[in-house]
């Protein structure tokens, strides 16, 4: 029996890397909209289990768009529902990768207020912690050499 060639035939080279790159940009979309949430509640672990995800999945997107740039008219014959489906793609990784800086800033600038405030009270406390009398003896009972318990009491 004859096969219609259309019906048989492999999707053209744009289209089939059309897909590709949709498949690449979702993918790394994705993992920037999960890293949120934890970027937001300071989860180091979680995120950084997600490291290897996150990486291969931008080797990926970066493979796609350096093929792109070096052949361009690669999507030139790209239908428009797919081009369409590109361009909505690229949206949503443009603002997962707004929300994902943002929250990557707040990260930072918790984490430097955290550093900051611990060394403030690390600080104050060895400041105002003269632990031996004028004759040599400790003040206190405690052991020698003993640090004192230090506590933060603030929020960040």
């Amino acid at each position: 029996m004859n096969e219609h060639p259309a019906t048989t035939a492999e999707p053209p080279a744009g289209e089939a890397f059309a897909q590709d790159l949709r498949q690449a940009v979702d993918r790394i979309t994705r993992v920037l909209e999960q890293e949120v949430p934890l970027l937001k509640a300071l989860k180091s672990e979680a995120i950084e289990a997600m490291l290897d995800e996150k990486r291969a999945a931008t080797e990926g997107y970066l493979t796609l768009a350096e093929r792109l740039r070096a052949a361009p008219k690669l999507l030139d014959g790209l239908e428009p529902a797919a081009r369409e489906g590109l361009r909505s793609a690229a949206g949503r990784l443009a603002s997962a990768t707004e929300a994902n800086a943002r929250a990557l800033r707040a990260g930072l600038e918790a984490n430097g207020r955290l550093v900051k405030t611990i060394a403030q009270a690390v600080a104050e406390q060895s400041l105002g912690n003269n632990r031996y009398r004028a004759d040599g003896r400790p003040r206190s009972s405690a052991p020698r050499g003993a640090t004192p318990a230090c506590s933060v009491n603030k929020v960040l």
